[in-house]
């Protein structure tokens, strides 16, 4: 089986331990209900979080051990050698440029679409694209690599992380398989377990049950499907 075949399995099953165990306190939150704003409605709601909180750190210490050691095992594929290639004239020209009009007027904005459409100028050379991404972020901007036959190694780092990252944030919310609770709190109709609105909105993001390892890897990637395909042949690479 491959490493992405046994991080799907490894999400999908602590998708199920927590929702399996999760529904007796499910019934037992819904009966409450009628109680809001009492005392014994607070008290019962304290214990309620209490051992979700527990239920969730007890499937980490099952799952997140062999799940680190599959991400880990990704990074290292992820970390491959290319052929590094040298910006181009045109390249260091359109660089040198955004980054005088920063120097010469602190107000000055470059948009999304001139960043984005000067990714293409920075053609194969990473060394370039890392130039105008810290350009894009002075503006408050993100970029995003050219689609491209052929996944480069930044990409499949960044790739790599952001599969980490989620899967990490999945392990760590207060409970799994709920994204009505996330979209309630997200419009303020409940109160969030969060501290912001991005976090919840974040978890009804990545609280979803992937249906293939490549719906996995898309959802927690936002690679496209040549990206995802891409990113499988390195990841799975022995």
């Amino acid at each position: 089986m491959s490493r992405s075949e046994r991080l799907y399995n490894q999400v999908k099953q602590f998708r199920q331990y927590v929702i399996e165990r999760s529904a007796a306190l499910d019934e037992e939150e819904a009966d409450l209900e009628g109680f809001k704003g009492s005392e014994k409605y607070n008290t019962i709601m304290a214990r309620i979080q209490s051992d979700r909180a527990q239920l969730m750190k007890e499937a980490r210490e099952k799952f997140a051990p062999e799940t680190d050691v599959l991400l880990s095992a990704m990074r290292q594929a992820a970390d491959f050698k290319t052929t590094a290639t040298a910006p181009s004239e045109e390249a260091l020209r359109l660089l040198q440029a955004f980054k005088l009009r920063l120097e010469l007027d602190e107000n000055a904005a470059i948009s999304r679409e001139e960043l984005q459409s000067a990714v293409s100028v920075m053609g194969d050379s990473e060394t370039a694209f890392k130039a105008l991404r810290q350009i894009a972020q002075k503006c408050g901007v993100v970029i995003t690599p050219q689609n491209s036959d052929k996944m480069t190694n930044l990409q499949a780092k960044e790739a790599v992380e952001s599969l980490a990252k989620n899967v990490n944030a999945l392990y760590h919310l207060p409970t799994v398989g709920n994204r009505k609770a996330w979209a309630n709190m997200m419009s303020g109709a409940e109160q969030s377990p969060f501290t912001t609105t991005t976090d919840s909105i974040r978890a009804w993001r990545i609280d979803v049950e992937p249906n293939s390892v490549d719906d996995l890897i898309q959802n927690y990637t936002m690679l496209t499907d040549s990206g995802v395909k891409q990113l499988r042949e390195i990841i799975d690479s022995e």
